[in-house]
């Protein structure tokens, strides 16, 4: 092995860096309900990953119509809304408001008062 080839294979080690994470969307103060905080529980699924799949722009379970919707809601500043399915079948909703600087997590049909 000449020099050339042996600095490179004793070189510095190849760490591996997970790209940045870039928000599309400020959550902002997060709301939960308790039976969505349960049902993500049951299924054990944080709500932190599904707080980063909405920041980044990852709607869930929505209709290509419904997307298209959020990605202008995202452009005009208004309500954001994905939907998760989680293994368990129950449905999380995120929904992140920018005038309210908050984003809700519920279970759909279970209201948030």
């Amino acid at each position: 092995m000449d020099a050339a080839t042996a600095s490179q294979v004793s070189g510095p080690a190849c760490v591996r860096t997970r790209p940045a994470f870039r928000p599309v969307i400020d959550s902002g103060f997060v709301v939960r309900t308790p039976a969505a905080m349960v049902a993500l529980i049951a299924a054990r699924t944080t709500e932190t990953s599904l707080i980063q799949r909405h920041e980044r722009g990852d709607f869930g379970d929505l209709s290509a119509e419904q997307e298209e919707r959020n990605w202008q809601a995202v452009a005009d500043g208004l309500p954001v809304h994905s939907v998760y399915r989680l293994s368990s079948g129950a449905e999380i909703h995120v929904v992140t408001d920018p005038d309210a600087q908050q984003t809700r997590v519920s279970l759909q049909g279970v209201d948030l008062s």
